[in-house]
């Protein structure tokens, strides 16, 4: 009686396991590398175009890299432009959306390196920090036209600082950032709503921000300094 022997090609790795960039190729399996618009770890052949430049890495430091300007707006502001910056990625000719998680998606536009999109309208935002205080930190993804998929994210925040009892009176102290006043309060002390340069800014313990509409050149004429500014302000 003859017994049939049978041959099973069996994979020795399971890149499909690992679900980051970062796990993926710290994994240290040689088979495995990250096919960076389709988000996933895999085989070099079984990446589309993996030959391509970016399309697909074996090195940790070659992960894909995002930032984005302002990374924290209000949640009365509507439609504030978002500026995005990224390393590591292969051409994006086929188009980009921003998502944010699965609230809202905006469109894309690819200029000089960057990509620019608008943030959610105030009614858009509403459903996402409805009852969360205030502040609501979500993902914002980077998602590619072509294959469909969220390739990278940064951390983005809405503040609401109008679930804050405003009280006069309490010591802040002022930082003049790049179009943006923040006040930052001493911990433990009230929050306060002061009215200055025809904006209102409030301030709180820990930060609150919105844009005023000027740089910090054009802010007051008599403003040199933050110490000067808060001399001002009282």
């Amino acid at each position: 009686m003859k017994v049939k022997e049978l041959v099973t090609r069996v994979p020795v790795e399971s890149c499909e396991q690992y679900t980051s960039c970062g796990a993926c190729l710290g994994s240290g399996d040689p088979h495995c590398g990250w096919c960076v618009l389709h988000n996933v770890c895999s085989r070099k052949d079984s990446c589309e175009r993996a030959d391509e430049p970016q399309r697909f890495t074996t090195r940790v430091e070659q992960c894909v890299r995002l930032s984005v300007q302002p990374d924290t707006i209000s949640v009365t502001m509507s439609e504030v432009q978002l500026v995005l910056q990224t390393q590591n990625v292969p051409s994006l000719s086929a188009g980009v959306n921003c998502s944010f998680e699965d609230y809202i998606e905006t469109e894309g536009r690819i200029y000089g390196g960057r990509i620019y999109c608008l943030s959610p309208s105030t009614k858009e935002v509403a459903p996402i920090t409805r009852d969360q205080g205030d502040r609501r930190v979500i993902k914002l993804y980077l998602k590619s036209k072509e294959t469909g998929k969220k390739f990278a994210s940064v951390d983005f925040v809405f503040y609401n600082c109008s679930v804050h009892r405003s009280t006069r009176g309490a010591r802040v102290h002022w930082q003049i950032m790049d179009f943006f006043l923040v006040g930052v309060l001493e911990p433990g002390l009230p929050t306060v709503d002061v009215e200055t340069y025809n904006t209102r800014v409030h301030a709180r313990p820990r930060e609150c921000a919105r844009t005023c509409g000027c740089n910090k050149k054009s802010m007051n004429p008599g403003v040199n300094s933050e110490e000067e500014l808060a001399h001002q302000l009282y």
